[in-house]
């Protein structure tokens, strides 16, 4: 659902910013005066607000300013190009649409420095004061100085032209209006139609509005478009451009021929679908879809003529303008075409209402009185007032409410829903690494996602289950009971969810964890090819040597404690030494059932200076020290011979959590981490 995306973060710009470009736009609209930054860090949890500041960087767990090395989700401004006080700063969320494409600062470096209006929700973002949902990204005009009047002006494609441009190619075309979903406006000319994707959209503009637009190549969902960043409305109330009388089996057999144009369907048969006002239209042998067509009274069987834009979803699918472009030929009344009655929202758009909106969706998770719903748009958690127990997966709910937080969670708190069908399959999950997941996890909120190959290193059906992935970990909430265990490699799909600033995971269903190895923690034993530097012959050897009746190796140690400890001897391969030589590192090879493992063992207070390599044995008392084996009041310590130094084990994060107790007291190596800040030592 990477293109959908494109949709999730849709919203109504209330005020309208355009900037002045060389001989292409001819009008500025002001705005109100934006927010400054700390009035924006003072103001949390208002929507539709507009920030100015300056782009310093992009934003690290802390939070912290990151100056290099730039992701391409978030931004963060300042008042000061100079800012050093992470407190004065704004994390800035980039969701997937144009908004992140232009401006991210790992494919634009060039945007760092400058000043630009952001607009978005005020809400916490990386645990502090934050924008997100960003709507639109405006730079600040500075007064420079007009372009050479000489210079010509780029030439106009006609749109046949401009559907033909590819790449990132910068290019300018015009059309009317024919259609407003938002901020995806589809125009038409003379000689085609497309779609003008605007993501700081002016709401005032109208059908039958001369739109100019400047942008580059997109597609979504199978739909041409251009992904516009500059555009001015040249005239307004042209006529539109009349509908092509066309065939459903002809537009079916050459849509791209049609695409984003006004089309007239004759004699076309209702057929009601799942969607509030998205029938489909049938001929009798061909059928096509529809999406949120300006009327609600149309039913099962009616006869109609309509004129729409041929349009495209996955599928073909047609888009009505106004309600008088449907004209009823038996049946109901279409509605009083100059009050069309209001269409629910998709989720995504619902997602950024302020107010009471009713929406619908497929159930994916069930718990208690919180059921998450998800649309082809996004996913949202529906709060329900009571609830009987009855509502299933794959049930479609359509629900009224308006949005609230729960522990950082978005949720829609009913007033009222009801449900439509039952037995639909579940939207498909979006595979995702662990560790994207993580870097982008807003974006995916309450939607069904798919993490393979990981490890389940805990299992609690109560509490907390911890998965861990390619060194990135994340706890399942209340993973429901099945054949899997800890240990075990499985392909889980979830629902990606939030308490407080920790992102979760919740499972509906035990059959949405797939076991892919059945390995337990248990099953995985880390053995080496290294020749044992210290064999049973040679402890033999050195008992009969120094007169001892007894030298542990270090396995055998580390098991002794209380009574049975005091007094031993204990042989090893020094390998490292911390905290000022006052602990000891010693190593040894040992073979046993499951083959030959390093094992470990600490000597604290050892009483001779030693080198790495050299091979020691000591007398003290074998102690546990908060649950660490460890050698101490030691008596006595000597060299006795030397060995090959001990390199660091190499292994991931992922081991060290599920495989941790493997590796007490041994010398290893990580390559795969990435340290917090450092506080300062504040905890």
């Amino acid at each position: 659902m990477k293109e959908k995306k494109f949709l999730k973060y849709l919203a109504l710009i209330l005020v309208f910013v355009l900037i002045v470009s060389v001989s292409f736009l001819a009008d500025t609209v002001s705005a109100s005066t934006p927010l400054t930054v700390e009035q924006a860090i003072n103001n949390q949890g208002l929507n539709n607000q507009t920030v100015r500041g300056y782009i310093i960087g992009t934003v690290g767990n802390g939070p912290q300013l990151v100056t290099s090395g730039h992701v391409d989700t978030n931004l963060m401004l300042a008042s000061n190009q100079n800012e050093t006080d992470v407190a004065k700063m704004l994390p800035v969320q980039l969701p997937k649409t144009a908004v992140r494409t232009a401006w991210n600062l790992k494919d634009h470096p060039e945007n760092l420095g400058k000043q630009v209006d952001v607009t978005g929700n005020l809400t916490p973002y990386f645990s502090a004061p934050g924008l997100k949902n960003t709507s639109s990204i405006v730079e600040v005009e500075t007064g420079d100085p007009p372009s050479n009047p000489d210079d010509p002006p780029a030439s106009v494609l006609t749109i046949a032209e401009a559907r033909l441009v590819t790449g990132t190619t910068v290019f300018e075309t015009s059309g009317i209006v024919t259609f407003i979903d938002k901020q995806n406006l589809t125009i038409q000319d003379a000689t085609a139609g497309i779609v003008a994707r605007i993501s700081a959209v002016n709401p005032d503009i109208k059908l039958g509005d001369q739109l100019q637009v400047k942008g580059t190549p997109g597609s979504f969902k199978g739909l041409q478009q251009i992904n516009v960043s500059e555009y001015a409305v040249k005239s307004s109330d042209n006529a539109l451009p009349e509908a092509q009388k066309v065939s459903l089996a002809d537009l079916l057999a050459d849509n791209k021929a049609y695409e984003s144009e006004r089309v007239l369907l004759e004699n076309l048969t209702v057929k009601e679908e799942k969607y509030t006002n998205s029938p489909s239209f049938t001929d009798g042998t061909n059928e096509i879809a529809s999406y949120k067509i300006p009327v609600d009274t149309l039913k099962n069987g009616d006869k109609v003529n309509l004129i729409a834009i041929s349009s495209y979803f996955n599928a073909p699918q047609l888009r009505v303008a106004k309600a008088e472009d449907i004209t009823l030929l038996t049946g109901g009344d279409t509605g009083d075409p100059g009050n069309p009655p209001a269409s629910e929202l998709t989720i995504a758009e619902g997602r950024l209402e302020t107010g009471s909106y009713t929406t619908s969706g497929i159930v994916t998770m069930v718990d208690g009185q919180s059921i998450t719903i998800q649309d082809d748009t996004a996913g949202i958690v529906l709060r329900l007032r009571n609830y009987d127990g009855s509502i299933k997966l794959g049930d479609l709910i359509e629900a009224t409410g308006t949005n609230g937080d729960y522990r950082g969670l978005l949720q829609l708190n009913e007033t009222s829903y009801s449900v439509k069908s039952s037995g639909n399959p579940l939207p498909a999950a979006q595979e995702i690494t662990l560790d994207n997941y993580l870097a982008d996890a807003e974006n995916y909120e309450s939607e069904r996602i798919k993490i393979k190959n990981a490890t389940l290193v805990t299992l609690n059906t109560t509490g907390n289950s911890l998965l861990t992935a390619d060194g990135t970990q994340i706890n399942i909430y209340k993973i429901p009971a099945g054949e899997y265990q800890a240990g075990n490699i499985v392909n889980v799909t979830a629902i990606a969810a939030q308490y407080r600033d920790t992102y979760q995971l919740r499972v509906a269903d035990a059959s949405h964890v797939e076991i892919v190895d059945e390995q337990t923690l248990e099953d995985k034993i880390f053995t080496t090819d290294l020749p044992d530097p210290i064999t049973e012959q040679d402890i033999l050897d050195f008992q009969t040597s120094e007169g001892i009746t007894k030298i542990y190796n270090v396995k055998e140690a580390a098991a002794l404690k209380d009574e049975a400890g005091k007094g031993i001897y204990v042989i090893g391969v020094v390998t490292y030494s911390y905290s000022g030589g006052s602990s000891l590192i010693i190593q040894d090879i040992i073979e046993d059932n499951n083959g030959r493992q390093i094992f470990g063992y600490q000597i604290y207070g050892p009483t001779e200076e030693v080198q790495p390599g050299d091979i020691v044995l000591a007398k003290g008392n074998a102690v546990l020290y908060y649950g660490l084996p460890e050698l101490s009041n030691v008596e006595s310590m000597k060299t006795v011979g030397s060995a090959a130094v001990f390199e660091p084990q190499e292994i991931t994060v992922q081991d060290i959590v599920a495989y941790g107790d493997q590796f007490v007291n041994e010398y290893v190596l990580f390559k795969d981490l990435e340290l917090p800040v450092y506080d300062g030592g504040s905890g």
